[in-house]
C-alpha cells in the first residue's frame, strides 16, 4: 500500500492527488538550460587566443621601448645643458677660459671624493672626464658623482660621463697633423668666445652614447654645444675626428679619434655640419 493512503484507504482524496502528481513528474520533460551546461576550450581556440594575445605584445612592446627610450635622452639632455651652463658661468669667472686644472707638465694630481675615494688623474687631456671635480664646490654645489647626469656608469671612476671636448682644451693647431708639435707648447685651455660655430661646436659630450654608437652599434649620440644647447644626432652627421684622437705623448688620455672631442681645427672647426 502507498504511503500516501497508508490508513487513510484507497478511497481518499488525497492518495489520487498523489497519483496525478507522480504521473506528472514521469512526464515532464527534464530541462537542460544553457546557463547550467559548462564546456571547456578547445585547443584551436587556446591556441587563438595565445596568437592575439602574442601579435598585440608584438604591437605594444616595442612602442614602450620607445617611450622609454625617448624620456631617457629627455632626462640626459637636460642633464648636458646643466652642465654646459656649469662650465660658461666657470668662463665668465676666468677670463673667458674652458675650465682646465692640470698644468701639461704635471705627471699626477690625486683629488679626494670623499667616502674614502680618490680620483687619480695621471695626463693633461684625462681632465676631459675628470673636469666636474674642479667645480664640484664652487659651480656644482657639491654634485660631482653623478648626480647631475642619472644613469652615469662610470661613477667611482670618473664623475661624470659627459666628457669636456679634449679640442678645446689645447690650440687649434695641435688638431691638425701638419701642425701638431710633440710638446706641450700648444696645451692650454682656450677662450669660449674664440669658438668659430658655438652651435655646432661640442662642448660636452656624452660619451655613453658615443659607446654605444662606436661599439654596440646604437643610432643616437647625445652632446650640448658651446652655444649651451644641447641635442641628439646620428654618427652620420657628425664631422670625423683626428683619427689619433690627442696623440701618442704621455699627455694624451684617448690614443684615438672620438666624436666632438677631437675635432679638426679645434675651436675654429665644427663637429656638426
Amino acid at each position: 500500500m502507498s504511503r500516501c493512503c497508508w490508513g487513510r484507504g484507497w478511497g481518499s482524496p488525497f492518495c489520487g492527488l498523489t497519483r496525478e502528481r507522480n504521473a506528472e513528474r514521469k512526464r515532464a520533460p527534464r530541462v537542460t538550460t544553457e546557463a547550467t551546461s559548462h564546456r571547456g576550450f578547445t585547443l584551436v581556440e587556446a591556441l587563438a587566443v595565445i596568437a592575439i594575445i602574442g601579435g598585440l605584445l608584438a604591437i605594444v612592446l616595442p612602442s614602450l621601448g620607445g617611450a622609454r627610450d625617448a624620456a631617457r635622452d629627455i632626462a640626459q639632455l637636460s642633464a648636458l645643458r646643466q652642465h654646459a651652463a656649469v662650465v660658461t658661468a666657470y668662463t665668465l669667472d676666468w677670463e673667458d677660459r674652458i675650465p682646465m686644472f692640470f698644468e701639461p707638465g704635471a705627471t699626477r694630481l690625486e683629488y679626494a671624493l670623499g667616502n674614502g675615494r680618490v680620483l687619480s688623474v695621471n695626463a693633461y687631456f684625462e681632465q676631459q672626464a675628470a673636469w666636474p671635480v674642479v667645480m664640484r664646490d664652487d659651480y656644482t654645489g657639491g654634485l660631482f658623482d653623478g648626480s647631475l647626469n642619472p644613469g652615469n656608469p662610470y661613477e667611482g671612476y670618473f664623475p661624470t660621463r659627459f666628457y669636456l671636448s679634449a679640442s678645446l682644451l689645447a690650440e687649434p693647431s695641435y688638431w691638425s697633423q701638419s701642425t701638431r708639435r710633440g710638446d706641450t707648447r700648444q696645451l692650454r685651455s682656450v677662450r669660449l668666445s674664440g669658438v668659430t660655430f658655438p652651435a655646432s661646436k661640442a662642448l660636452l659630450m656624452d660619451f655613453r652614447s658615443l659607446v654605444e654608437v662606436e661599439v654596440e652599434g646604437g643610432k643616437r649620440i647625445l652632446w650640448a654645444a658651446c652655444d649651451g644647447s644641447a641635442g641628439k644626432n646620428r654618427q652620420q652627421e657628425f664631422v670625423r675626428p683626428i683619427p689619433t684622437g690627442e696623440g701618442d705623448f704621455p699627455w694624451a688620455f684617448l690614443g684615438s679619434g672620438w666624436l666632438g672631442l677631437h675635432t679638426p681645427g679645434g675651436a675654429l672647426g665644427r663637429d656638426v655640419e
